[in-house]
């Protein structure tokens, strides 16, 4: 039978701040020293949403919510992916999404010009606008 051992962290100063968030994905080039997680958008808008928020002084980080393998299996469900904001900005960051995600709804119609079902709520709490 084994056991598990505790092995301290040495110097978490030396690593960088975004150590802790999934490493496939990426910034917009701010960087905070807290995040939230705050929307899942579908991964068409998650571009102009990075930069949306870079413009308006929010760092943001994005990562696929699924792997590859299982994205590329499930092809019939759009990717979407999760989206993180500085903690320090989070007000702010809702106040733009608020603003930007519905001028972005275009890049989310399906061939029919109907809008992704997951692209049409507010940010952070879920509800249709």
């Amino acid at each position: 039978m084994s056991s598990s051992q505790e092995r301290p962290v040495a110097d978490l100063s030396a690593r960088d701040r975004l150590w802790w968030l999934p490493a496939d994905g990426f910034g917009n080039g701010l960087d905070c020293d807290a995040w939230a997680p705050i929307l899942e958008v579908d991964s068409r808008m998650t571009s102009p949403v990075l930069n949306a928020l870079r413009e308006a002084g929010v760092p943001a980080y994005a990562c696929p919510t699924t792997p590859p393998a299982h994205r590329a299996a499930n092809c019939e469900v759009p990717p979407t992916d999760r989206l993180w904001v500085g903690s320090h900005r989070y007000a702010r960051a809702e106040d733009t999404l608020r603003r930007v995600i519905p001028t972005l709804r275009w890049i989310c119609t399906d061939p029919e010009g109907t809008p992704a079902a997951h692209a049409s709520t507010e940010p952070s709490t879920g509800r249709a606008p």
